[in-house]
């Protein structure tokens, strides 16, 4: 069977190859294209890759075969998801005539490549969308209770990207049309959660639906939290760069936290829009270590970079004297962020509306005490007072809460962190996922039985 994976980012695995910058997003990606090569390597039944995705232009497309997988590369805006461009058809059709797959499975919808893909392909019945995100639901939640006047504030940078709140949340909803046109006109889609699948049913009742969850990246499999070897009274949050993710509800949290625990401290990874806040303990800790980094040094963001939601967030950090209970720690490998998780005594997703975060399902995998928000296919993935504490969306006196349990019942915390692993070893497992994708992949190609749910 000839499969062909259309991706929003360049593999890490092929970037390696060809010395090329990449991304750490998306993380499960890299976990099933390595159970795929293993697979590959054990059955006789193999399966032929081809893995497709954007590049800004960067470089000539490009067209490769590395450890017997078929790359391709293709020219994507990646600064403007939103705006559809005919050409990416042009590009993607001779990327479909050269490897002639079998099944054509796109990762999300977020891009529009996704609806590209779908125009191009005589035969629809052979696409199989993978569900990421819901742009629709994003883009409706997407001011997650800011302010009025954060929600219409326009910074320099804003102005001059036309990237405002208002306008972000509009280029969600045009991403949504896209999402919606592509979700309309096929016939096959794999999701993992309630939310997912309702939203999915909602657009076009008659697709087909695929219960099948993600395997995470290799590095979270094997190590496991310990309450021992985590900085007292500290919260890891994976990211926080736009509204729905809830870092302004954190820091309203982490604002009630300090009163009560003077060396509180929130660690946020991923991309900084609030520029680099950190205390002098992390910097010295750095310093011995002699690997302090310019991102680790406090300066006050540029006026000509910084965002509206980064703005209200840095003066929110002001206002309320956190600047030494936070430290801004950017963008991290895989090895880093499960550093972070385990050196952290609570995991926070207070985000406002999300599928299934990856983040969440890596602190599963370590076991560490967590605490979520109440938000889309959240409750999917772990059961209140079982494997997490789980707050109603938005509400900081709640999480304040929660976490004050989690720091004052530290034994509680580990059996319920304890339980998140052996939920997510199950719900992640490697073999038992790949051998879900290949009777997707079956079905679709007409060779195994029906499996669908």
């Amino acid at each position: 069977m000839r499969v062909l994976w259309l991706c929003n980012i360049m593999l890490p695995a092929y970037a390696r190859h060809i010395n090329a910058a990449y991304s750490n997003r998306e993380g499960w990606l890299s976990g099933c294209y390595d159970r795929l090569k293993i697979e590959n390597e054990k059955s006789s039944n193999k399966i032929e890759l081809g893995v497709c995705f954007p590049d800004s232009g960067d470089f000539d497309c490009i067209k490769d075969v590395f450890e017997n997988v078929n790359f391709y590369s293709f020219h994507e805006d990646l600064n403007h998801p939103e705006v559809y461009d005919a050409n990416i058809e042009t590009e993607l059709k001779n990327i479909v005539d050269d490897f002639k797959p079998d099944v054509i499975h796109i990762f999300g919808t977020e891009f529009p490549h996704c609806l590209a893909m779908v125009r191009i392909c005589d035969d629809k019945n052979k696409i199989l969308i993978g569900m990421q995100g819901v742009c629709k639901e994003i883009a409706d939640e997407y001011m997650a209770h800011l302010p009025g006047r954060v929600q219409n504030k326009v910074t320099f940078r804003d102005f001059l990207k036309k990237d405002s709140v208002l306008d972000q949340q509009k280029k969600f909803l045009m991403r949504a049309e896209n999402e919606k046109k592509a979700l309309e006109a096929i016939k096959h889609v794999t999701g993992r959660t309630k939310f997912d699948y309702e939203a999915v049913k909602k657009i076009n009742p008659s697709i087909v639906y695929y219960s099948m969850n993600e395997t995470m990246r290799n590095d979270f499999y094997n190590d496991e939290w310990d309450s021992n070897k985590t900085r007292p009274h500290s919260i890891f949050v994976a990211q926080g760069d736009y509204p729905i993710k809830g870092l302004h509800f954190v820091l309203d949290a982490l604002k009630e936290l300090t009163k009560r625990y003077e060396d509180a401290h929130l660690y946020i990874a991923g991309n900084s829009i609030i520029g680099s806040i950190s205390c002098d303990e992390i910097t010295k800790r750095a310093n011995d270590a002699g690997t302090a980094k310019n991102s680790l040094k406090r300066f006050v963001p540029t006026f000509f970079k910084e965002t509206a939601y980064g703005r209200y967030l840095r003066c929110k950090i002001k206002k309320e004297h956190l600047e030494n209970h936070v430290t801004c720690l950017g963008r991290l490998s895989a090895n880093q962020m499960k550093e972070e998780y385990l050196g952290s005594s609570v995991f926070v997703c207070a985000s406002y509306v999300e599928n299934s975060p990856n983040s969440l399902g890596e602190a599963m995998l370590l076991g560490m005490p967590i605490v979520v928000s109440n938000a889309g296919g959240i409750p999917s993935m772990v059961d209140d007072k079982v494997e997490a504490l789980v707050t109603p969306k938005g509400d900081y006196v709640s999480l304040f809460k929660a976490v004050s349990n989690i720091w004052d019942n530290e034994q509680e915390a580990v059996m319920r962190g304890k339980a998140a692993r052996k939920r997510a070893l199950t719900v992640h497992d490697a073999e038992k996922n790949f051998k879900r994708l290949m009777e997707i992949y079956n079905d679709i190609f007409g060779e195994g039985q029906d499996a669908r749910s």
